[in-house]
């Protein structure tokens, strides 16, 4: 950890306080009453902490320099990116690399747990989805192969109880049209009328607008820029609960007319929601390339 720290510019008392900070620490065990003996803690950083987050980003920094795969870090979460038009020399460009991943996580002492690591291939070519794609956790150190070492990683396909890969709240499918995230979706906005519709008695209409915005709003909203490309008869199932929650909001008909009462209480229609986002997105990314030229 002391390497990793200067290598961000901590130096002198503050690299000093950090070192000893994590020193000389030791834990122990309580279940039901009874405790263990106390164990030092050679590896790691205190659970729960408000510094342990911070060190752990500190720690793996470094990752993406470990291999050319387009690497993506976020807190615990990371994601490896190769793209090819050939799927053999893919396959084995990525198992190179990867190899190469393993080999980082054993000289920083961490621990790449097989079982919950997963790939995924996104591509429109059905031969490519057929390919009988090889990806490998491979321990050996150089030169050496012994197959103990090795463990095959499970590739998620469409065929899968769960066909997608959760990434920052996100489920990506092999054909990017994003149905199982916005089945998840429908069944949190499911819930959330739910509660809504048996509150609604409860509390007065100012009220059950906040409970919209807290309990459904908010998963409508979330990475809506990336979802929202799905098709629109994957997407009418957003549509149609959010015209729900506007009725339940209003106490009107099951089959009141929407358009006026989403006016009437200023809540933004779906499609609208989705145009907003992504201009506000748009706009995002213009700013910052104005701003680095």
């Amino acid at each position: 950890m002391r390497k990793k720290l200067r290598q961000v510019g901590v130096m002198g008392k503050e690299l000093d306080w950090f070192i000893s900070y994590l020193a000389d620490r030791q834990q122990y065990v309580y279940i039901s009453g009874h405790k263990s003996g106390l164990l030092p803690v050679r590896l790691g950083v205190p659970q729960g902490s408000i510094l342990g987050p911070l060190l752990f980003l500190i720690y793996i920094n470094d990752l993406p320099e470990a291999s050319s795969l387009n690497t993506k870090l976020f807190a615990d979460d990371t994601a490896l990116i190769e793209s090819d038009v050939n799927m053999a020399n893919l396959e084995q460009k990525i198992n190179t690399e990867f190899r190469k991943i393993c080999a980082y996580f054993r000289l920083n002492k961490l621990s790449l747990n097989p079982s919950k690591t997963k790939f995924i291939i996104f591509s429109n070519s059905q031969q490519a989805q057929n390919y009988d794609f090889k990806l490998f956790v491979n321990n050996n150190n150089t030169n050496k192969n012994n197959p103990e070492n090795v463990f095959e990683i499970s590739r998620v396909t469409d065929n899968d109880i769960v066909p997608a890969i959760k990434y920052l709240g996100v489920y990506f499918d092999p054909s990017l049209n994003f149905k199982f995230h916005i089945e998840q979706i429908s069944k949190k906005l499911s819930r959330a009328l739910y509660i809504m519709r048996n509150a609604r008695n409860f509390i007065n209409q100012k009220t059950l607008i906040s409970l919209y915005y807290a309990l459904f709003h908010c998963h409508i909203i979330y990475a809506i820029e990336i979802w929202s490309v799905s098709s629109q008869s994957n997407l009418n199932t957003i549509v149609k609960k959010q015209k729900d929650a506007i009725r339940l909001i209003s106490n009107s008909r099951y089959n009141a007319h929407t358009q006026p009462l989403f006016k009437t209480y200023e809540i933004l229609q779906f499609k609208d929601l989705c145009d907003y986002f992504k201009i506000k997105l748009c706009q995002t990314i213009l700013q910052k390339k104005y701003r680095y030229h």
